[in-house]
């Protein structure tokens, strides 16, 4: 059964001078959302009359105008707007920066403020790309950016609710399901306490996909800036060849995909991803030997842990109600939907095992402790994992 939401924004003309003055003469909007069961946002209604229907991440309709989606994993490469097609270029946070259509004429050009507000937007045809900061949809009628869990306003650069991880502070069991890290760890970030923040106040390098938690936009850039000098240079050399190769087999998919060949795309697709994990396993070698030399980037094992033995996966460490229960809804790394989706442990069972010495397999196979994701990040994920195991028999001087 379909549940209805309505959130309601009254704004008064655009000349705001005028309509305090001159108060009978001022207009309203009244704009009104609606939710499914999910909270994922499904209509919209300007004043009753102009109706957004969206089906889902890929699809919706506005009156008599049908829109599509298309993506490549989890990024927008293009909008099929009534039968026209527009390609979209991003930015580094997934942004819509340069719309052009279909033949190579540059449609829309849009730019940014660090926390989303629109510095400009300039087309050169009646078109309008909905999905502007970090991906997500503007609302040109209340001027905020709809981020799933909550609206953000970009002007000042906070969400306009509270956060729902600060309104567990206090239970470390939600926090680990939320944020994949301990409370210690998140209160050790003095910006995490500003429950209206967004991106911990700095939104070149983090961004928030669902509304819920920030997460870094780019870690090998990041990485690359902050670390040791040897260790980026070694990042670098890493990311720019596994870059290099998926870029090349992501474009080749793209280009099956406009000439009809599914399959031949979903293969290329493949070994982009699949090119993306060993990037991943690659850096993370990366950062072993750079703790090994003394460049601590990355540990979160507790030294007063027991820890004796490596660690092994659980035998059924997932559930088939858990896989069956993440179908269909979007990724939670990168919001987007694939036909097959992952049961990803929102608390990481290796990190579990090497913080706290043990898994609780009562809670690993509850619905609520995983969360879905796509194939692209559950394989980064993957390798990111490995190698912090790796880390933590060197730390705890396991056999291999």
């Amino acid at each position: 059964m379909l549940k209805i939401i309505f959130l309601l924004f009254t704004i008064l003309s655009p000349n705001l001078a005028l309509a305090q003055t001159e108060a009978a003469s001022s207009t309203a909007t009244t704009v009104k959302y609606g939710y499914d069961q999910n909270d994922n946002r499904v209509f919209t209604s300007t004043n009753g009359l102009a109706t957004s229907t969206i089906v889902n991440q890929y699809f919706e309709k506005t009156g008599a105008t049908s829109t599509k989606y298309i993506y490549a994993n989890s990024q927008l490469i293009a909008t099929i707007e009534g039968g026209s097609v527009y390609y979209n270029h991003q930015d580094h946070l997934s942004g819509s920066n340069v719309i052009t259509n279909q033949y190579g004429t540059v449609a829309e050009y849009i730019d940014y403020y660090p926390f989303g507000a629109i510095r400009q937007d300039q087309k050169t045809s009646s078109f309008n790309e909905k999905k502007k900061f970090t991906g997500h949809y503007f609302d040109a009628d209340t001027g905020l950016n709809y981020m799933m869990a909550r609206y953000q306003n970009g002007g000042v650069g906070r969400f306009v609710s509270v956060d729902s991880v600060f309104n567990a502070m206090g239970d470390e069991a939600v926090i680990r399901l939320k944020t994949n890290m301990s409370l210690k760890k998140l209160l050790e970030n003095p910006q995490a306490l500003n429950s209206y923040s967004y991106s911990y106040n700095n939104p070149l390098i983090f961004k928030d996909q669902s509304g819920d938690f920030a997460f870094l936009a780019a870690p090998a850039a990041y990485l690359v800036a902050y670390a040791p000098v040897w260790v980026p240079a070694a990042i670098t050399t890493v990311s720019a060849i596994g870059a290099g190769v998926s870029s090349w087999f992501l474009g080749e998919s793209i280009g099956y995909r406009m000439e009809g060949s599914h399959q031949a795309a979903n293969q290329s697709l493949g070994k982009a991803q699949a090119t993306l994990g060993a990037t991943a396993v690659g850096v993370g070698g990366v950062l072993v030997a750079g703790e090994a030399a003394g460049v601590n980037i990355q540990s979160n094992a507790e030294k007063s842990a027991k820890i004796t033995e490596p660690y092994k996966r659980p035998s059924g460490a997932t559930t088939r109600a858990q896989k069956d229960a993440m179908q269909g809804q979007p990724c939670s790394t990168c919001g987007s939907y694939t036909d097959k989706m992952y049961a990803d442990h929102k608390y990481p069972l290796v990190k579990e095992y090497y913080e706290t010495g043990k898994i609780d397999t009562q809670r690993m196979k509850s619905l609520g402790a995983v969360q879905p994701q796509c194939s692209g990040c559950s394989c980064s994920q993957g390798g990111q994992l490995s190698n912090y195991s790796k880390q933590m028999k060197t730390k705890f001087n396991l056999k291999k």
